[in-house]
């Protein structure tokens, strides 16, 4: 058998009817998720807020803003496959979710004068389980021919970097709208293990879905790995009345350099692809309450989406070393 993932199968049909040419540009990735966090942030005074929390007690002369919370986080992957005679039909798709990976966020903002503002931000997951479900299309049938289950899903890690700066180009007592500029940096990645399949040994020929079974439970079978750093820019509208603040940002952006690797540990494969750039954009949401001129309640939400991005593909046999791309 393969490894849990048909998709080798569909690897090889790609070589034979679209070339190697074809196979290059025939990789595809997506990834979404949304984010909701809770925490309170240590800050100058009542009116100023960050987009996660600590707990400190700053003079009340400084601009520096510290913040440390806890969040929610629910993500989802496809890693996608293409080719065909046209190179655009899909051959496998892998689905990879998580659903409740609780998030520990840290952040500083720094007040930069009454108009410009800058601040970074880091969030990391702790290890939770997931989903893997892998389809494919062999044969000359629309229809999924192939298709594993991996309940038995770990989210492996989880990083995101973002460093930005607002500048406040209207400013009233209550309010600011500002323009929002900035990079982030998204490193995600899951381990599928053990899991049940349905095979086709001939779709064309009568024989479908025919061939069932199971892999060896807590058995590795797929590593899958996404790198993306993007440039974005938004608007930045908050408002404040008394001790409770609002804020939303909206941003859209374009990746640069995206990168991905996927290990299938009972075939030896490694699969290593760059992507070209793709838009994605997001947004956020927040409302917090300060208890003391110094230390302030928060809960905010945020999505993100990244579009279908397409690239290059190589693939490495490690017990032989070969290399085809």
């Amino acid at each position: 058998k393969v490894s849990p993932s048909g998709r080798l199968k569909g690897m090889e049909i790609l070589r034979q009817s679209a070339g190697t040419k074809d196979l290059k540009r025939s990789w595809g990735v997506g990834l979404a998720w949304a984010l909701l966090q809770l925490g309170a942030v240590a800050e100058k005074a009542p009116d100023a807020v960050a987009s996660a929390s600590a707990w400190s007690v700053l003079p009340r002369d400084s601009h520096v803003h510290f913040s440390l919370s806890m969040g929610y986080l629910q993500a989802t992957a496809n890693e996608i496959v293409l080719g065909g005679a046209s190179g655009d039909g899909e051959l496998s798709r892998l689905i990879w979710d998580t659903e409740h990976a609780l998030t520990v966020d840290g952040g500083v903002r720094y007040e930069w004068g009454p108009r410009l503002s800058l601040h970074a931000d880091f969030s990391t997951a702790l290890i939770d389980e997931g989903h893997m479900v892998d389809y494919d299309w062999l044969g000359s049938t629309p229809r999924w021919t192939e298709r594993s289950l991996h309940p038995d899903t770990d989210l492996d890690a989880y990083y995101r970097v973002d460093v930005g700066a607002s500048w406040a180009f209207l400013k009233g007592k209550r309010y600011s709208l500002g323009a929002l500029a900035g990079f982030r940096y998204i490193d995600i990645s899951w381990t599928a293990r053990g899991g049940s399949y349905v095979y086709s040994t001939d779709p064309d020929c009568g024989l479908f879905r025919d061939d069932r079974g199971s892999f060896p439970s807590g058995e590795n079978g797929i590593s899958y790995r996404q790198k993306i750093p993007g440039f974005y820019l938004g608007p930045d509208w908050r408002w404040n009345s008394g001790r409770l603040e609002a804020m939303t940002t909206a941003i859209i952006g374009v990746t640069v350099g995206a990168t991905d690797r996927d290990r299938h540990w009972n075939r030896n494969l490694l699969f290593d692809e760059s992507f070209d750039s793709q838009v994605f954009f997001g947004f956020q949401v927040g409302l917090s309450y300060a208890l003391t001129p110094s230390l302030r309640l928060f809960v905010d939400a945020r999505y993100d989406h990244y579009e279908l991005m397409k690239g290059s593909i190589r693939v490495t046999d490690l017990s032989t070393s070969r290399v085809q791309s």
